[in-house]
């Protein structure tokens, strides 16, 4: 046994306290200190006692000094200080104390004694061996029936009631299962906590005492096999006794709902598609996350028939996203559609300037196109220019003229070199507008 199962015993009335374990010092033959059999034995825990004599102490331990009881446990009957856990009792009725020990393993050797402390010096009583009770398998998992793409029923049967656990044991009956077969070999005696946070084993618990009853195993992933055997599961799931195992395979959802289209604008899309579920009481949403970012949001979809239909409005320009279908019941998502990405539109983009034309060496003529919908009601645009291209300090307007912004830049130096950047107002979407800039080109005007 490992020191991680001895840390996790606990016992009621003391507290655990470390020793050292030193098992060749005086034992005094019990005549003032006695470590009772243990008679009150479950899987899990046990009742360990002791009797204590103040009046047959020596002299040299009687005489004032200050004192505690208490018990030891031990997986080892020379209770190294590895395997070993002590903890003092504070209450004694008469000569008599006792304490529970909770969380050992069933079917488990272990060797429990008393002891009286004075300062750093123990001595100790009698060694009282145990064994817990072992682990029994007394229910039964049958086949499975009301297989889905998510979900199947078992039924299970315990076949002897007379046989459960006392209420002090921590033990739980029901059925493992997973999509790998190897974790549930019947010859192993302990699992592994981790496999359970990972979700590589699923547990569904039953009612101990009734004789036949039916357990959901849910939670599953659609056209995969699952194996599965009925289980008894101890200490926190670690120590176990499991049955024969038996698999199935859930059915196939692909298809089953569909994203038909999507129109991405600037900072909102619109979505629709179609189901296919038979099932009722689902609710659709469409779940939706940045490309390369972790979280994921999502969106109620409307639900018209078998369409579905969802606006999303809380996205950003020029950026792409992977969204897909859920239907979600009961808070746990049923069912997916395959992924799609699209790309929300940069109005930046449409704001494309020509070349410079009747560039002469005081003026040039310099025209822009925005050609995305939002920016169809401008009838000017902001242009910035200047002789330094990461400074444009001069700031002017162009009108419309036609289908484009055309502006003759006057008064300019000759032989110079300059550069420009057109500016637009787009209206991403109703009663939302932003200002939007072209790349910087250039021109030199005309020597004198």
């Amino acid at each position: 046994m490992s020191r991680v199962w001895l840390i996790a015993v606990l016992m009621y009335g003391f507290t655990a306290v470390s020793c050292s374990g030193d098992d060749n010092g005086p034992k005094h033959d019990g005549k003032y200190i006695v470590t009772n059999p243990v008679e009150i034995i479950g899987m899990t825990y046990a009742t360990l006692s002791g009797e204590y004599y103040p009046d047959n102490l020596p002299q040299a331990y009687a005489n004032g000094m200050p004192m505690q009881f208490g018990v030891e446990l031990s997986t080892s009957p020379r209770f190294e200080a590895n395997n070993s856990l002590s903890g003092y009792v504070d209450d004694l009725q008469g000569s008599h104390f006792a304490a529970t020990a909770f969380g050992l393993i069933p079917g488990t050797q272990y060797y429990a004694r008393t002891f009286l402390e004075f300062g750093a010096e123990r001595l100790y009583g009698e060694t009282q061996p145990f064994v817990t009770l072992p682990m029994e398998l007394i229910l039964s998992a049958e086949e499975v029936s009301g297989v889905s793409y998510d979900k199947a029923n078992v039924d299970v049967k315990f076949s002897n009631t007379s046989a459960l656990p006392s209420q002090y044991d921590n033990v739980m009956y029901g059925v493992l299962y997973s999509t790998e077969k190897d974790l549930l070999d019947n010859k192993q005696t302990m699992l592994n906590n981790d496999d359970f946070e990972n979700g590589l084993l699923l547990f569904a618990q039953a009612s101990a005492g009734v004789s036949s009853q039916k357990l959901v195993l849910d939670k599953l992933k659609s056209n995969t096999t699952y194996y599965y055997c009925a289980s008894v599961l101890c200490g926190d799931q670690l120590a176990c006794k499991l049955g024969p195992v038996k698999s199935f395979t859930t059915g196939n959802r692909d298809g089953l709902m569909t994203i038909d289209n999507i129109d991405a604008k600037f900072i909102y899309a619109e979505l629709t598609g179609t189901t296919h579920l038979i099932e009722t009481g689902l609710e659709y949403k469409l779940f939706y996350q940045g490309v390369g970012d972790s979280w994921v949001l999502n969106e109620e979809m409307k639900k018209d028939g078998n369409k579905l239909s969802v606006v999303l409005d809380a996205i950003t320009y020029g950026r792409s996203y992977e969204c897909w279908i859920g239907a979600v019941k009961n808070g746990y998502t049923v069912a997916e559609s395959e992924k799609h990405v699209f790309k929300t539109d940069d109005p930046a983009n449409h704001i494309l300037p020509g070349e410079p034309t009747d560039i002469t060496s005081t003026s040039a003529t310099i025209t822009c196109v925005m050609d995305a919908e939002g920016f169809d009601s401008e009838q000017w645009a902001s242009v910035y220019y200047g002789k330094d291209k990461n400074n444009l300090i001069n700031l002017t307007t162009a009108p419309r003229v036609g289908n484009q912004f055309v502006l003759t830049l006057k008064n300019l130096q000759p032989n110079t070199t300059y550069y420009y950047s057109f500016s637009g107002l787009c209206t991403l979407r109703f009663g939302y507008a932003d200002w939007f800039k072209s790349p910087v080109k250039s021109f030199t005007t005309l020597p004198e």
